[in-house]
Formats: C-alpha cells, sequence, structure tokens
C-alpha cells in the first residue's frame, strides 16, 4: 500500500470518528430531553411510513392540454394546503385552544391572581398563531371559492377546462375549510377560561401603565404594542365569529353563477346521502363523520349565498341529519352539533325547513339519543370489543407474510388494515358520544356502562399498540401496496387512453360513436375530449410515482374529471373487495380493431366509480397515512376531561382481581392524554398535576385497598391456623379473591415515575412487620409465620428478621440446621459419594451462587458448640422422621394407593405362580417344540421380574388422581417425601463423619501409644507440686474424653431403623405393600433428575430447577425398606434387572426402525427428520437407563449403611 491510499484511508477514518462523535452528541442529547422532559412522548427511532418527493405539483402535472394542466394545478395546490391546515389545526391550534385555563384536579386547586395572567402571557404566542393560522385559512378559502366560481360559469366559452365536470375533492376541501374554522370557534367558545384571562391581563396592563417605576416597566411603544396585540387577539378570536366572516366574505365575492351554485348544492347533497347510508355500520370509513362538518359547512354556504332560495332538499337532508348523529368531530377533542350548528348559521329562510323549534329539537334529540345510547350500549359495545378482539388475533396472525404474490397479497392486507381503522373509529365515536351525553346532559352513569367504556378505552389502545408493535412490517409493507395498487389503477386508465387518443385522431363520426357508448348521450364536445384525454394522460403519469400526498389528490382531481365525463359510467361495483382480490383485472374498455376504422366496435363493462373512490379513499386516508390515521383513530386524549372516570374505573378492575391484566393498559389509555398536553405546551405544573391525579387513583384505588387486603389476608390465614373458630372464612358468600394476578403486573408507566405494584406492596408489608414488631415485641414469632407465608402464597421475598442469621462466620452453624430441619431437608441435593449437600437453584434464584454444607462446616461447628452438639441433632432428626413416617403412613393408607398397590401385588404373585409352572414343565419336557422355542427365556428371564410396563401404568394412573400447582402428581410428592427422609439420614452421617474428623483434628498432638503411661503418675513419682499434679490429671482426662470420642463406634443409622422396628407390626398391614410402590418411584426419580441435568445448560426459568444430584431419595428407599423389613420383598422384584432388560429392547427397537427409516426410499427432508427424531428418542431412552444404573450403584450403597441392622 503507498502513501496515498495510507491518507485516504487515514482520511476516511477520520471522517467516520468525526460522524461516531456528532451522533453520540445527538444521542446524549435525546436521551436527556426524554429523560428531563415531561412530556416527551415521541419514539427516538422509528419509521415513518408517508412518502415524501421534492418535485413540485406543477412538475407532475404537465399535459398536452396547458389550460387544464394549468387549473389542476390550482386545485391541487388549494386542496393539498388545506389538508395540510387541517393536520396542522389538530396537532397545534386546538390541543393549545382547549387546554389552556385547565388545572389539576389534586391538592389546592384556588386560583390565586396572577395564575390566569401569566398562563395567557405564556399561551400568547401561540394564541396569534391561530389568529394567523385564520387568516391564512381564509386566504385559501377565499381563493378555492373564487377559482371554482370562476370556473363554473353560466356563459359557455370556446373552452372551458373541467367546466361539465363536478370537481368533488375542490368542494370538500373548500367544505373542509370552513368546517376547521366551525372548529376554531368552537374551541374558544367552550373554554370560559379565555375571556377571563383577556379581561384581568388587560387590568394589569392598567395597572402596569399606572405604576410603571413599581414593576421597573417603561411605558412607550413596547406597551402600546403589547396592549394593541391584546386588543386584536381579542377582537379576532375572542368572537369565536371565523365561520360567519370567511363565508360572508365568501358572499360578497361578486356574482354566483347558477352552474357553480348547482354543483354546490350537488356535491353537498350527494356526498350527504352517500355518508349518511354508512353511518353507523361496517361500511363506515374513518374519515366520513368529519367529511360530515365539511357537508355541513357547504350546506351553510350554499343557504347563505342564495338566502332567499335554498336548496329544499339539501336543506331539509342537513336537518334530518340530527336523527342520525348528535355530534360530529372536527378534531379529537372538538365536537360540533349538526342542530346547533345549523340553526347558528343557516338564515331564515333555511331554518324553516326544519323543526319549528331548533334548539328546543336539539335538546330533545341529545336526550332520546341518550335514551337510545343506554338501551343499546352494552349490546353495541359488546359487538365492536368482540370484532377488536378478532382484529388484534387476525393483525398477530398474518403479519408479517412470505408470499411473493402480490395479488394474493394485497386485497387481504389492505382489507386488514381498514377494518381495523374503521373498528378503531367506531369504538372511539361511540365512546366519545356516550361520555359527551352524560356529561353534557349531567346524567348518571351505571357500573355496566362504566365498565364497557373502560373495556372500550382499553381496546383503542391494544389497537394502536398492535399497530406499533408491528409499525415495522407495516410501514415496510405499505409501499409495496401502494405501489401495486397504483399499477392496478394505472391498468384501468390506459384502455379509457388508448380509446380517447384514437377518437381523437379520427373521424369526427368515430368520436361520436365512442361517445354514444361512452356516455350514452347524444354527442359530445371538444372541452368534453380534451378534458378526459388530459385527466387520462395526467393520471397514467401521475401513478408511475411515489404514492405522495400531492400525487394521490393529483389522481382525485382526474378521476372526478374522468368519472364526471361519464369515460368511467355511472354504476356501481357490488363487492368491491373481490375486485381488489382478482386484481381489478376487468378493464373499462374492451375494444376490438380491425383494419378498418368503421369496424372498431367498443364495448362499456360495468363501472367502477364508487370502487375507484373507495380504493382512493383506502390510499389516501389509510394507507399511505397509516401512521396519522392509526394515531387518529385511536386517540384517547379527550378522557384528559373526563379523568374523573378513572378512579371508578380502577375500582371496577380491582373489583374483578382475575383482570388485573386490563390495568396496564387502562392507565395507557388514559395517559394517551399526555401527548395532548404537550401539543397544547401545558404548563410543568399541569403535567405534575396529571401525573399526581393517576397516581393519586392508583393509590386509592389499587395500592391502598391492596395492601390491607393481602396484610389481613395474611393475618386471617395465620390466626385461623392457630385460633380455631376465631376467624370465620365462608368462600361460598364472601368469594374468594385472587390478589396475586396484581403482582404479576410489570410496572406502570406514568409521566415521569413508574409505579411498581409488587415493589410497593413488599415495601409496605415490609414497614408495617417491623413497626408492628417494633411496638410488641412478643409477636415477632407471629410476624415472622406471616413473612414465610407472604413468600409461599404471593410470591413477594419479605424482609427477614434483623439478626444474624448465622452463630459462625464459618459456614452455616449445625444448630441453624438442626432447628430448622424441615426447611434444609427441602432446599438441598445430598450427594453421597462427596458427602455435601448443595442448595437447590430455585431457592438462590436471586443470588449468583450456591450454598453448600460439607463436613469441613460441620466439624467448625463442633469445634465451636462441642461435641455434645451431635446428640441433639439425632434427636431433632428422630421427630422430624416420626412426623414424615405419619405423612408416609397417610399417603399408603389412602384408598386410592392401597387398593393399587394391592392390584400390583397379586398380579406380581400371579406372574410369579405362572413363571413357576412355565419353568417346571419346561424341565420336565411338557411342551412341545415349538412352543418350548417360543417361550424360551434368558438367563436374565430365569427369574420373574416386575415389568417395566406395569410401573410407567403405574405412574399414569396416580397421575390422574391429581396434579399440584407446581405440575407434581402424588406420586412426585410421595417421591419427594422420600427424599427428604434420605436427606435427613445425610445429614446424620454428615454429622458423625464432621464429629470424627473434629475429634481427628484436635487429636493430632496427642501420644499415639495409648497404652503409655499415665502424665499424672509420672507427676507423682517425679515429686512434682500438687497444682501440676492437678493439672496433668485433667491433661489424662481430656485425652482419654479425645480418644473415646474418635473411636466411637456408635451406629446411629441402627438406633434409627431400632426406633421405628414398631411400623413392622401386624397393626401397620398398610405399610406391606410399600415396596411395590419403588419401582415406579424409582424410574419417576430417574426422569426428574435426567430431565434436570438437561437445563444445566440452560437459562431462565428452566434452569431454576436444574440439579446434578439427588441422593437423598436411594439413601431414603434403603432406609424405608430396613425399617418395613422389606429388602427381601424389593429383591424379589428384580427391578434393575427389569428396567436393563427393558431399556436395551427399547434400544435396539429404535436402532432397528432407525435402519428401516434410512434404508426406505423417503424424501430427503422426511429422511433427515425421521433420522433426527430417532436419534432423539435413542438419546433419551440412553440417558434414562445411565439414570437408572446410576440410582441402582447409589442405591446398593446405601443399603451397606444399614447391613449391621
Amino acid at each position: 500500500m503507498d502513501d496515498a491510499d495510507l491518507l485516504d484511508s487515514a482520511d476516511q477514518c477520520e471522517q467516520l470518528r468525526r460522524f461516531v462523535d456528532d451522533w453520540g452528541d445527538v444521542a446524549r442529547e435525546l436521551t436527556d430531553v426524554m429523560v428531563e422532559d415531561a412530556g416527551y412522548v415521541g419514539d427516538p427511532v422509528c419509521l415513518v411510513g408517508a412518502s415524501v418527493e421534492e418535485l413540485r405539483i406543477e412538475d407532475m402535472a404537465v399535459t398536452i392540454n396547458p389550460a387544464f394542466s394549468k387549473l389542476l394545478v390550482v386545485f391541487a395546490h388549494l386542496t393539498t394546503e388545506i389538508a395540510r391546515l387541517h393536520r396542522a389545526a389538530e396537532e397545534t391550534l386546538f390541543p393549545t385552544l382547549v387546554v389552556f385555563g385547565e388545572r389539576p384536579h389534586v391538592g389546592d386547586d384556588t386560583l390565586f391572581e396572577g395564575d390566569l395572567q401569566a398562563a395567557l402571557a405564556r399561551t400568547l404566542t401561540q394564541l396569534q398563531d391561530v389568529v394567523l393560522f385564520i387568516e391564512q385559512l381564509t386566504t385559501v378559502t377565499r381563493n378555492l371559492f373564487m377559482q371554482l366560481a370562476a370556473l363554473y360559469r353560466d356563459v359557455q366559452r370556446v373552452y372551458a377546462p373541467l367546466q361539465a365536470v363536478r370537481l368533488s375533492t375542490a368542494f370538500t376541501s373548500l367544505g373542509s375549510a370552513l368546517g376547521l374554522a366551525a372548529g376554531l370557534d368552537e374551541a374558544v367558545s367552550a373554554n370560559v377560561a379565555l375571556p377571563s384571562a383577556f379581561a384581568m391581563f388587560k387590568r394589569m396592563l392598567i395597572t402596569v401603565r399606572a405604576d410603571s417605576s413599581r414593576f421597573a416597566v417603561g411605558v412607550g411603544d413596547t406597551m402600546d404594542q403589547l396592549e394593541g396585540a391584546l386588543v386584536t387577539l381579542e377582537n379576532r378570536l375572542l368572537s369565536a365569529d371565523s365561520f360567519s366572516e370567511i363565508i360572508d366574505k365568501l358572499v360578497v365575492e361578486g356574482p354566483h353563477p347558477q352552474h357553480f351554485l348547482d354543483q354546490l348544492a350537488t356535491t353537498g347533497l350527494t356526498s350527504l346521502t352517500d355518508i349518511t347510508s354508512r353511518l353507523s355500520t361496517e361500511s363506515e370509513r374513518p374519515s366520513d363523520r368529519q367529511n360530515l362538518v365539511a357537508v355541513m359547512s357547504l350546506v351553510a354556504l350554499h343557504s347563505r349565498l342564495v338566502p332567499l332560495a335554498p336548496d329544499k332538499r339539501l336543506c331539509k337532508a342537513a336537518w334530518d341529519l340530527h336523527k342520525r348523529v348528535i355530534t360530529l368531530p372536527v378534531s379529537s377533542t372538538v365536537l360540533l352539533r349538526p342542530m346547533e350548528f345549523l340553526s347558528s348559521h343557516l338564515p331564515t329562510s333555511a331554518i324553516a325547513l326544519g323543526p319549528k323549534e331548533p334548539l328546543k329539537a336539539a335538546a330533545t334529540s341529545r336526550e332520546d339519543a341518550l335514551d337510545n345510547l343506554d338501551a343499546t350500549l352494552l349490546k353495541d359495545m359488546t359487538g365492536l370489543l368482540a370484532q377488536g378482539t378478532s382484529w388484534l388475533a387476525r393483525l398477530e396472525s398474518s403479519l408479517p407474510t412470505r408470499s411473493t404474490n402480490m395479488s394474493t397479497v394485497f386485497g387481504p392486507r389492505v382489507r386488514l388494515l381498514s377494518s381495523g381503522m374503521c373498528i378503531a373509529q367506531r369504538l372511539r365515536t361511540l365512546l366519545q358520544v356516550a361520555i359527551h351525553l352524560h356529561i353534557s346532559l349531567e346524567a348518571p352513569m351505571s357500573k355496566a356502562e362504566l365498565r364497557v367504556l373502560a373495556q372500550t378505552a382499553e381496546l383503542l389502545q391494544a389497537i394502536f399498540s398492535a399497530y406499533s408493535r408491528r409499525k415495522t412490517e407495516i410501514v415496510l409493507e405499505a409501499p409495496h401496496l401502494l405501489s401495486f395498487a397504483l399499477g392496478q389503477l394505472a391498468g384501468l386508465v390506459a384502455p379509457a387512453k388508448f380509446v380517447l387518443e384514437e377518437a381523437i385522431a379520427s373521424v369526427s363520426t368515430g368520436w361520436s360513436r365512442v361517445q354514444n357508448k361512452l356516455s350514452g348521450r347524444g354527442a359530445g364536445t371538444d372541452a368534453a375530449r380534451q378534458d378526459a384525454v388530459a385527466a387520462a394522460s395526467l393520471a397514467e403519469k401521475v401513478l408511475s410515482g411515489a404514492p405522495t400526498t400531492q400525487r394521490l389528490m393529483l389522481i382525485r382531481l382526474c378521476f372526478d374529471t374522468l368519472f364526471d365525463a361519464h369515460v368511467l359510467g355511472d354504476g356501481t361495483s357490488d363487492d368491491a373487495a373481490e375486485l381488489i382480490v382478482s386484481r381489478l383485472s376487468l378493464y373499462l374498455l374492451v375494444y376490438t380493431a380491425t383494419s378498418s376504422l368503421s369496424n372498431i366496435t367498443y364495448k362499456l363493462l360495468p363501472s367502477f366509480s364508487k370502487l375507484l373512490s373507495s380504493l382512493l379513499e383506502e390510499l389516501t386516508d389509510l394507507i399511505a397515512n397509516i401512521d396519522w390515521h392509526a394515531d387518529t383513530a385511536c386517540d384517547t386524549s379527550f378522557l384528559f376531561f373526563s379523568r374523573e372516570l378513572f378512579p371508578a374505573c380502577l375500582a371496577d378492575v380491582y373489583s374483578r382481581p382475575d383482570e388485573a391484566h386490563r390495568l396496564p393498559i387502562l392507565v395507557s389509555a388514559f395517559l394517551a392524554s399526555q401527548k395532548l398536553l404537550v401539543r397544547g405546551t401545558a404548563t410543568p405544573e399541569l403535567f405534575e398535576g396529571f401525573e399526581a391525579e393517576m397516581q393519586l387513583a392508583l393509590d386509592e384505588e389499587i395500592l391502598g385497598p391492596l395492601c390491607t387486603d393481602v396484610e389481613t389476608d395474611l393475618r386471617l390465614h395465620i390466626h385461623s391456623a392457630r385460633l380455631t373458630g376465631v376467624v370465620d372464612v365462608d368462600p361460598v358468600q364472601t368469594g374468594v379473591k385472587d390478589l396475586s394476578q396484581f403482582l404479576r403486573i410489570s410496572p406502570l408507566r406514568l409521566v415521569t415515575k413508574e409505579v411498581d405494584i409488587r415493589s410497593r406492596l413488599i415495601h409496605y408489608l415490609n414497614a408495617s412487620f417491623h413497626n408492628h414488631t417494633a411496638v410488641s415485641l412478643h409477636n415477632w414469632k407471629t410476624y415472622g409465620e406471616m413473612r414465610n407465608l407472604a413468600m409461599d402464597k404471593y410470591r413477594i421475598p419479605l424482609a427477614e428478621i434483623e439478626l444474624p442469621c448465622q452463630t459462625l462466620e464459618q459456614g452455616l452453624d449445625v444448630l441453624e440446621i438442626m432447628r430448622n430441619i424441615h426447611i434444609f431437608v427441602a432446599r438441598y441435593n445430598y450427594n453421597l459419594n462427596t458427602q455435601c449437600f448443595i442448595e437447590k437453584t430455585l431457592n438462590a434464584k436471586d443470588r449468583k451462587h450456591l450454598n453448600t454444607i460439607s463436613i469441613r462446616h460441620v466439624a467448625n461447628s463442633i469445634r465451636t458448640h462441642g461435641t455434645g452438639i451431635t446428640h441433639t441433632t439425632i434427636n431433632f432428626v428422630y421427630q422430624y422422621l416420626a412426623q414424615r413416617f405419619q405423612v408416609l403412613s397417610q399417603f399408603l393408607y389412602d384408598d386410592h394407593i392401597k387398593s393399587m398397590l394391592m392390584k400390583e401385588g397379586r398380579a406380581f404373585n400371579d406372574a410369579t405362580i405362572s413363571h413357576s409352572k412355565l419353568s417346571s414343565r419346561h424341565q420336565e419336557g411338557g411342551l412341545s417344540i415349538f412352543h418350548v422355542a417360543s417361550q424360551a427365556v434368558t438367563p436374565t428371564r430365569q427369574k420373574q421380574q416386575y415389568p417395566v410396563d406395569r410401573a410407567m401404568r403405574f405412574i399414569r394412573t396416580v397421575r390422574q388422581l391429581g396434579i399440584s400447582e407446581d405440575g407434581f402428581s402424588f406420586l412426585d410428592q410421595f417421591r419427594l417425601l422420600i427424599t427428604e427422609i434420605g436427606n435427613a439420614l445425610g445429614f446424620v452421617r454428615q454429622v458423625r463423619m464432621g464429629q470424627q474428623h473434629h475429634s481427628t483434628a484436635a487429636a493430632q498432638f496427642m501420644p499415639t501409644n495409648s497404652s503409655s503411661t499415665k502424665f499424672e503418675a509420672t507427676a507423682k513419682t517425679d515429686g512434682l507440686s500438687e497444682a501440676v499434679t492437678t493439672a496433668t490429671k485433667l491433661l489424662d482426662t481430656e485425652l482419654e474424653s479425645l480418644r473415646e470420642s474418635s473411636a466411637d463406634g456408635t451406629d446411629y443409622f441402627q438406633t434409627l431403623v431400632a426406633v421405628f422396628s414398631e411400623l413392622r407390626s401386624d397393626s401397620q398391614t398398610h405399610l406391606q405393600n410399600f415396596y411395590l410402590s419403588l419401582p415406579a418411584l424409582m424410574l419417576s426419580a430417574s426422569e426428574h433428575l435426567m430431565h434436570n441435568k438437561e437445563k444445566l445448560t440452560r437459562r431462565g426459568k428452566d434452569g431454576l430447577t436444574a440439579s446434578f444430584t439427588d441422593d437423598g431419595f436411594p439413601l431414603g428407599v434403603a432406609y424405608v425398606l430396613r425399617v418395613l423389613n422389606q429388602d427381601i420383598a424389593f429383591d424379589s422384584l428384580h427391578w434393575f434387572d427389569s428396567a436393563a432388560e427393558h431399556f436395551s429392547q427399547e434400544r435396539e427397537r429404535e436402532a432397528s426402525k432407525k435402519t428401516e427409516v434410512i434404508a426406505s426410499r423417503w424424501s430427503r427432508t422426511a429422511l433427515e427428520e425421521e433420522s433426527a427424531n430417532a436419534e432423539l428418542r435413542l438419546g433419551k431412552l440412553r440417558g434414562l437407563a445411565d439414570e437408572m444404573r446410576l440410582l441402582q450403584f447409589s442405591f446398593t450403597g446405601a443399603r451397606t449403611f444399614f447391613t449391621a441392622a
């Protein structure tokens, strides 16, 4: 590598380093904002689904018809600008107007002097933005109105592009702009704090001007400008008549052609009819109700333009709208009432076409609507909730897809996404209307209604979470869906364009035939031809690009032209979804051409105007802006103004602990109001107050009752166990609440805090138990038991008593083990060879290490406490074994177990007798050659063996009797009982070995010759002093004690066997079949240990039960067999021989199957899969056989401990 390459590499590395440093600064800044800003709700990194391009509309809309292009560019710009203004108002202006003056409902909510003035001062900039926005909205609305009025003139010109076409998109945008102004007026009127704030601020300015020196403010141009700006804001904003002002300006804009008025009325009536027919049905679109606001605005505009002769059909249809809807949403937080809106803005002649007393009729309609809502709310909501839940399941199961055939993906995917938006919009509308009616009419809400409304808010949040969780897949898939859809639309436009171009190039008669076929009318005009060709050409061109907002708006305008020019006809499609799935393969025009132009025939297939309109609606309002519409449809920020419902919803959840899983998503639904506060530039105090409200509700309705109820439950549980009859609990009458469901919930996220229910409960119980113990020290044991019970019942680890848990620094003290022998044997595993105990992983899941108890630890304890603790240990173990034998006796006395063991005994005895007869006949030669060959036995089969199959059947039968919560059968619990007995005996053996180690270590300097002369005699012989003689006597005594302890041959196992020998009596007949349960127990133990060894390399929950040794079981089996004197009976089963033979045969069978599979003619994939499965089965059999052999070795070694007994 030369110097130039080295320099270039160094330069690249330096650029990369700078990039990394810059990105690190940006990331740290973003992290700081997320941590410090209480209102931060954005994603630090996310995908944006909306397409964006730098190409201007003027460059897109270039056609062969310049006049057409210019007009289309104008309308595209204006409609796009109105859409942009609507989104800007939704994101900033409406939140500012509705949030202003809001105060938290907790703490001291008294309004002090200066609070409103300070709030207005902070919001002046945003209010000025509202005024500027209204001015811009007025300008755009007037421009669009004048363009439409100039287009639709009554006097025909030589060529008037689009004059024969009704641009529904442009008229709808005009109505949307007017509706936006009406929404701003409604927001200002509904905010009662704004007028008070302006009045108080003006009085403050008068005070400041009168005493400027006191406030250190100079009186001059600054004060004059501030007062002037305040007056302007007050006049333009508080009047709340932006809609009327815009309408008045439009009315005085010169003459209004009749053709324009007809197109306006037709658009309003058609849109009103179409949307009304879809309301409250499954075909309702997410934007329908907002489009109704635009239609109502067009109705008001048309009626004001012709105040003396309003359109009766249009006005009556508008007045009848109150029968279908009570409120119409302008934004997520601002609603319009149709009746009040029409009565305020229609002229007298149009009002006369409606009810006689509109306001009174509106009030009656609201009351009737509330009655109908209360009657049908539960039914409607239940159906919608079922649909929403089903949609969530379908979304999770259908995304992502790996299909390469877009025709099979497009329809189902669009239908799935659009159905989710429609369901969410319907849920949100019903929720918002129900809350609005109850609040406005001050009507009470039943618990059932509150419950279903809370579930609706939760489902909305769940749908939004599903979109957010699948956002990456949806955003990556959306461009492909849009490209495919636009390609299909281009395929529809291409034939029409070809036919139109042929018609223009042909003679006029040819065009006349085309026009006749296309429109069904006598003859066409040049304007219609030129508009249609230009629209088809432009649509085909625009459809070839990215699906941006500008392009989609141009497509809408082009199809408006094609529809109303009757190029695409007036028919309807019965099943738009099926046409989408079939790739829209039907063409609008099918023609057959021959060499002669006169032989061209045209055939008009069914029209797709409604289909294409619906498809364009989905493209523009759903897929192209999926992020925006998912956020809008699922927005529950309006609950901020109904947050008094939050405590009641929490109380409903707490009353049903089995529905505790609803709590996180319910909190998220109300927490969505945070987004409204952020957009409305709320003060930090409002954020803190909102968070305090939510936390207070959680404390009062969830945390407080939960802590109290759990403590009460623990206390009653302990008292009922100690004092019979003191606590009378009837689960049938009082019910049973599983409060542990709340402890499984993840921490709840608030604005800046997290609420961990589990941690709060642990803190409360720790503090409560500590305080109560400090007050009454004699109850320390009661609260210690309550701590243990809390761990067992609720799985919450509480703090231990603040006392040293050990008395030694050198490992766990034997005294602690001795006092808690029942806990020790359950939490530790015993290893027979190394003579040590190893703690179970499950009991150390909060630690990174396991405790072990070895002989060295026991020796250290004996050195501290003396050798006397050995006999004490034996006494404690004896008491523990007495309890365990009682449980063992109860298990074997059970009718089910006893009958099963007796059945096993009879079956084995019958098999033994049959086997003996068969052997005798074989020896006497009484069988035929064939029978002898078929019944030939191997050397290992010359004695009757207990079959492994019967042991497996025994395990399955016992498992059918019941399973514990931990997944253990009664046989598994019996195995654990035997294991704990063996662990106790292992502890006895370890204590004895510890004593020997201690004695050996202490006697390492002791004279080895035990027959040597005593020190006392030597001292007397030498004539030493009396003190020395006494000392030597003590020395002799200690040395003798060491010799006796080191040579102590006490067999504690023999003692423990002898003390329970009474269990062999005839009164304990149910214990005589114990040995018959051992085959099943040993098989279960082998499988259990094999599974635990497999989990050693795993992490997580599986690793909590991992272990590699459990020798307490064979030691316990050997001990119980010796106590019951059933060693010979068990040996007669020849169990280990039977198990070895069984596993050997199974391995041979699996190996032969594997060989047959390899020799078969299966496919390569099936062969590999079956070979892998066979290898797994062989591995399992080998592992189980090895574990059984290890168990045999351990069992044989354990039996040697009791041979002397």
